[in-house]
């Protein structure tokens, strides 16, 4: 067997549309959690949504003003679904404040490639669990 048809048998490409940034990273945030976090990690729709304005524009107190704005959420509702992310394990404390927040390893990663390094592909693979 040649070593095209192989690596022809490992992949099979699939194209995903997205209409803007917001969704692109919607659909990053889906994938994510679907495949690498837990039942107890599953995000509410507002969770899901605050999380795509940290991914796109980091954890501030200047993201949290355009969430308001722009969702029309109450700074204590961003409050807590930040501390629900949190618990979830897709934020984790900064290491030097503690009212910091940043997301979690993966999550950086992905944003460093797709957000920071305009990335547009991403390669998935499949292992047999136990």
């Amino acid at each position: 067997m040649s070593n095209s048809n192989s690596k022809k048998e490992l992949m099979h490409p699939l194209i995903c549309s997205y209409k803007n940034e917001i969704d692109f990273v919607d659909k990053l945030i889906t994938i994510y959690s679907v495949i690498l976090m837990k039942d107890s990690g599953k995000l509410r729709k507002f969770e899901k949504d605050v999380l795509n304005y940290y991914i796109r524009f980091g954890y501030s107190s200047n993201t949290k003003k355009i969430i308001t704005k722009e969702l029309g959420k109450s700074p204590d509702t961003i409050t807590q679904a930040t501390f629900y992310l949190k618990k979830k394990g897709y934020l984790v404390d900064s290491r030097t404040n503690l009212s910091k927040k940043n997301l979690n390893k993966d999550l950086q990663t992905i944003r460093d490639a797709f957000i920071d390094g305009n990335k547009k592909i991403l390669v998935v693979g499949f292992k047999r669990g136990k």
